[in-house]
This record gives C-alpha cells, structure tokens and sequence, in this order.
C-alpha cells in the first residue's frame, strides 16, 4: 500500500512543492509512509435507522448545498437519507435563480473539496457569492436566525460557515 500511494501522490507532491515550502512538502510526503489512523471506540452500538423513520412522512428535508467544484455532495446526501432525513441536491444556482430558497429546509450542509478551485481562502469566493447578493444574503441570515434549524460545513464548507460568522 505504501509503494501504491507514493506513486498516487507523486504528481501532487511534485505541484505542491512548487507553491509551497519544498522543505514542508518532503517533510509531509516522508511522513506519509510512517502515517497510522487515530484508535477509536464507538461509545454506542450501530443499528440501522428504524424502517418506521425510513418511510416516515415527516422527515426533515436536509439542503445538501454545493458551489462550483465542490465535491462530497453524493455521499453527505446519502448520509442525511440514511439518518432519516430527506436529504435535497440544491446547487448556488438554484438559490440565485430563485428555483429554491432555504424557507422549508430545517438543515442545511455545505460540502467541500475544491470549490472554487480549492486555492488558499477558496471558500471566499462561495461567501461572496452569498454575501454580495442582498436577497441570497438575507435568505440565508434568515435561516440561521430561526431557532429550529441545524448546519453543517465539512472542508469548504466549514471555511465557509465561518467566513459567514455562522462559526467562531
């Protein structure tokens, strides 16, 4: 596996070692082989979400929001499905366009990986595109004002979510 993923990685590391500190990137790139995931333990027993909740009526619709290049979408909806929600693919386009707005959803998640190219600050662009749209931008402070709603930002979207004042 070692072998494996050093030829995966090499392209990148090549590219990252000319935009950043070559000295860092051997240093990632050395550990990387070394790299073991953290132990964990499940404090609770993993079961399937009741069929009673799967085929409920009433599930909460879940706002699955992704920007230009983001990624992650499918399997954050899966998710959201799987825990019982009612998970929609909303694009930025579809809120700009009016052809969706977040007044029905009780949760939104924003997804990640490369939007906006996943240069350094990418997600400025994604909270431009909220911030500097007054009707988007309101919609969306609506949203977090109400008392009955959740969010979730995973890579971009956390960086988002912050940039937005949603995190601290």
């Amino acid at each position: 596996m070692p072998e494996l993923r050093d030829i995966w990685e090499a392209t990148s590391f090549a590219i990252e070692a000319r935009q950043a500190n070559p000295a860092c990137v051997a240093q990632e790139q050395k550990g990387l082989r070394s790299r073991r995931s953290p132990p964990y333990k499940l404090t609770f027993d993993v079961s399937a979400t009741p069929i009673s909740v799967m085929h409920s009526q009433k599930k909460h619709k879940v706002a699955i929001i992704r920007a230009e290049g983001s990624n992650g979408d499918r399997e954050m909806a899966s998710a959201f499905y799987l825990a019982g929600f009612d998970p929609w693919d909303i694009t930025m386009s579809d809120l700009l366009e009016g052809r969706v707005t977040l007044q029905d959803f009780r949760g939104i998640a924003f997804v990640g990986g490369f939007s906006f190219g996943d240069v350094l600050d990418s997600a400025k662009g994604w909270a431009g595109v909220i911030k500097f749209n007054t009707k988007l931008w309101e919609q969306f402070y609506e949203f977090y004002k109400r008392k009955d709603t959740f969010s979730l930002g995973i890579c971009n979207g956390c960086q988002l979510m912050a940039l937005l004042e949603w995190v601290s």
